[in-house]
């Protein structure tokens, strides 16, 4: 739907409800004034014909609806700060990432048919207001005192019109009347004029060429007409007196009119009522008189009307998208607490002697003060041996833990590391450990630092442990996992242990398992570890674990890491060698004189390096020309990039330059042009890349980040989407895009958006 439309069915639905409540109220109030019901209707009118633009002027008033329900109103959207938007807007073209869709043709019909309709009533509007005035300019004045009648040979019955000035026209045989004829046509006349009912007459006709589809323009013209008509018969029948001599009046007139045929095709009111005039006799005839509506029904009826037309214009559907995100309850806390370790360890580093003396005696007096045991085991940890001393430092230091592991072996302090070594104190530990573990109920929180201080020295005692922890437990796995890399990997453990462990994963089929042992050999002590061995043992591994659980994110992710260490180290160098690290003219003038296929492979990794540099010398430099030269530069590579992309859609990079030129051009156009339109469409182009290696892309979550913290329900709604999108082909051990996708649907940020939105400057 067009911002057109969309704005044309706004106001019709939020009319509808104005003209929903006033009717009930009317109803309820038992309102039969025709001159209160008439005033209500006019308001509904005015309203209606002002209804487009109200929205945007009223208080904004946020009623939460499903994120399934389509936006009414005007969206929130929030301002890009000028950080990240100091150039002015760049008039950005359609995404060359997307594949050009072929255009609706609906949009153009529809346009097309409203706007034949208004012309059409406009025509006839313009058409009659044209005839009434020449027939004024042909009319001649009547000379009764006071009042603005005029004669006209075009005429067959009294008619008032004009908008500025009202003028009563009344038929050339007006002379022929009967005077109780000649005063309730002039009564009824002058009443129109009194009530100015031309303009409301004008407005609703013009309301119903804007709103020609809508039944309600053609009702509240109708209506108006009704109680204008009849709040002017009041008056006739008060100047006659006579009720059935005034019917018959009116019966006259519409006798003259059908003789005739018209009695003048243009914008007016007049006492013959054009088909409102059964009702009204009706209504004459019964005699009834209608009471004058009381102050409190006057009272009611405006606050309804003020009420209704106030609700509709301020009233904005709220949807998911819109609603202000919540921290995430989970991540605050673990914050608060890291805030918390955070301050404790200062204080525990920055304590003076006199200081630990106090504490200690503190700890002596209330030995269950954990957290006082804790600040001193860092300050032995950190600054111990510089204030204390060696021989100090240690002792202190293994009688806290000693105790700690016999009193609360499954709190922290029993598994903190020691900053010295004490071998009588090491096997005092380890005694202890044992008689913790010993009893067949031990507490599961004692078990996990037991397995890891035997991990080491004793990796059969430390399986052991491990497997007395529940399957159900989440942790078990992993703890299992470390050990068993810790003792293929360490050279120590070359063993019969080691061997019995690598039998044991070597006919697992526990994924789960595989993938643990696999990413910790790999990853922690492949690749960071500089073991060449593990790295290899690991990727078997890895590759077992997905082959027996495609879904496996452990596995993913560890694979991803692997070719993308092989990638750096192979790739990066052979570009570099080739173009140049430094993106620089010359550097792209190198990559235009490479072969197509080379370019393409080169254009999208050379594009978020020059995009990256900008952002380093705009933020640390200050540097905003050299900034602007380097985005325009990834600009370039990017857009090159994806005109390449068709030509290469086999190759097997083609999702990663696919995804990364995407989101290069996405994020220019966020940072640097402030385009959120055009940074939404980037980013679920990305979407829709079937990349392999992009697990650890840098730029997987900047722009969303970007796009949540300063957009507004239409970027939030594109994110959901990439997620959505995204999360179905990106497995990830840490970062679960389906889950965040739901989070942000829900109104709570994901853990990441949380962290990188408090980053942001």
């Amino acid at each position: 739907m067009t911002p057109f439309f969309r704005v044309l069915m706004d106001a019709s639905i939020r009319i509808s409800l104005v003209a929903l409540a006033v009717a009930i109220v009317l109803l309820l109030a038992r309102v039969r004034s025709s001159s209160v019901r008439h005033r209500a209707w006019l308001a509904v009118l005015c309203a209606m014909l002002s209804m487009p633009v109200l929205p945007h002027l009223a208080p904004r008033v946020n009623i939460p609806v499903p994120a399934g329900a389509g936006p009414v109103g005007s969206p929130i959207v929030s301002e890009v700060p000028a950080d990240l938007s100091s150039l002015p807007v760049a008039a950005t073209a359609a995404s060359p990432g997307h594949a050009a869709a072929p255009i609706a043709p609906w949009p153009a019909i529809f346009l097309a048919l409203y706007a034949a309709g208004v012309a059409a009533f406009l025509y006839r509007l313009l058409a009659g207001w044209l005839l009434a005035r020449r027939v004024l300019a042909a009319s001649r004045r009547i000379s009764i005192p006071n009042l603005p009648v005029y004669e006209s040979p075009q005429v067959s019955t009294p008619l008032t019109i004009g908008l500025a000035a009202q003028k009563i026209l009344l038929p050339m045989d007006w002379r022929e009347w009967p005077e109780d004829k000649l005063r309730a046509v002039l009564a009824h006349e002058l009443a129109h004029v009194q009530r100015r009912d031309t303009i409301s007459s004008f407005g609703a006709h013009l309301n119903r060429c804007f709103f020609w589809f809508h039944p309600l323009a053609w009702w509240l013209e109708g209506q108006l007409a009704l109680t204008a008509e009849q709040a002017c018969d009041d008056a006739a029948v008060r100047a006659i007196g006579e009720r059935r001599r005034y019917a018959e009046v009116l019966l006259d007139m519409a006798e003259t009119v059908r003789r005739r045929g018209n009695r003048l095709a243009c914008p007016g009111v007049g006492v013959e009522g054009t088909g409102l005039l059964g009702r009204r006799i009706d209504r004459i005839l019964r005699g009834a008189s209608v009471p004058a509506a009381s102050r409190a029904q006057k009272a009611l009826v405006a606050l309804t009307c003020a009420a209704a037309i106030f609700g509709a214009a301020a009233c904005r559907q709220q949807s998911v998208y819109s609603v202000q995100l919540k921290p995430d309850p989970q991540y605050t806390a673990t914050l608060a607490k890291q805030k918390a370790d955070a301050d404790l360890n200062r204080a525990a580093r920055e304590m003076d002697a006199r200081q630990v003396a106090d504490l200690e005696a503190l700890v002596r007096q209330n030995p269950e003060d954990l957290e006082a045991r804790r600040k001193l085991m860092i300050f032995y940890q950190t600054s111990g041996r510089r204030v204390l001393g060696d021989q100090k430092t240690a002792t202190a230091f293994w009688s806290h833990k000693l105790w700690c592991i016999q009193h609360h072996p499954g709190d922290q302090c029993a598994s903190m590391t020691e900053p010295l070594s004490d071998p009588a104190a090491y096997q005092k530990a380890k005694q202890l450990w044992l008689a913790a573990i010993q009893p067949k109920e031990a507490d599961p929180r004692a078990l996990i630092p037991a397995a890891m201080f035997f991990k080491a020295t004793d990796p059969q005692l430390a399986e052991r442990i491990a497997l007395r922890l529940p399957t159900t437990d989440g942790r078990r796995t992993g703890l299992l996992a470390r050990i068993y890399a810790s003792a293929l990997a360490d050279s120590a453990s070359r063993g019969p242990y080691a061997q019995e462990v690598s039998q044991k994963l070597e006919g697992s089929q526990d994924a789960t398992l595989l993938a643990d042992a696999g990413f910790d050999l790999s990853i922690r002590r492949g690749i960071n570890g500089k073991n060449p061995g593990a790295s290899a043992l690991g990727l078997r591994y890895l590759q077992r674990a997905l082959a027996l659980d495609p879904n496996s994110a452990e596995a993913h992710d560890g694979l991803a890491r692997i070719r993308q260490q092989d990638f750096y180290t192979q790739f990066y160098q052979r570009m570099y060698q080739t173009v140049g690290q430094k993106p620089s003219e010359t550097q792209y003038q190198k990559v235009s004189a490479l072969p197509a296929n080379q370019r393409f492979e080169f254009l999208p990794y050379l594009a978020e390096n020059a995009y990256t540099r900008g952002d380093m010398l705009d933020y640390y430099n200050h540097d905003r020309a050299g900034a602007r030269q380097a985005w325009e530069l990834a600009r370039r590579y990017a857009q090159e990039a994806l005109r390449l992309a068709p030509r290469f859609s086999s190759a097997a990079n083609y999702g990663n330059c696919f995804y990364k030129a995407n989101m290069t051009l996405g994020m220019l156009a966020m940072r640097v042009d402030g385009n959120r339109k055009a940074a939404r469409e980037y980013l679920l182009a990305a979407s829709t890349a079937h990349t392999t290696d992009n697990s650890v892309a840098p730029f997987t979550f900047k722009l969303p980040v970007l796009l949540l913290k300063y957009g507004g329900p239409g970027e939030r709604k594109a994110v959901i989407e990439f997620l959505e999108t995204y999360g179905k082909t990106l497995h990830r051990k840490d970062l679960d895009l389906l889950l965040a996708a739901k989070q942000l649907r829900q109104g709570t940020m994901p853990l990441w958006y949380q962290y990188q939105s408090a980053q942001l400057r």
